[in-house]
């Protein structure tokens, strides 16, 4: 089992790991130097994993 943290301004991380098997599990907010900086956190599903995702040069 793996788990992340993917910071909620880049949506297109989490639709990467929404495609790689990862599930949302939790979301929350760390203090930053402009205000709040909320993230969500997923978890791997190993039995979610989609056949034929590469990711870089694999």
């Amino acid at each position: 089992m793996a788990e992340l943290s993917v910071a909620d301004a880049n949506p297109r991380a989490r639709a990467l790991h929404e495609r790689l098997g990862y599930r949302v599990t939790g979301r929350g907010a760390d203090p930053g130097p402009a205000g709040p900086e909320s993230w969500t956190r997923m978890r791997r599903d190993p039995a979610g994993v989609q056949e034929g995702v590469r990711v870089g040069g694999c």
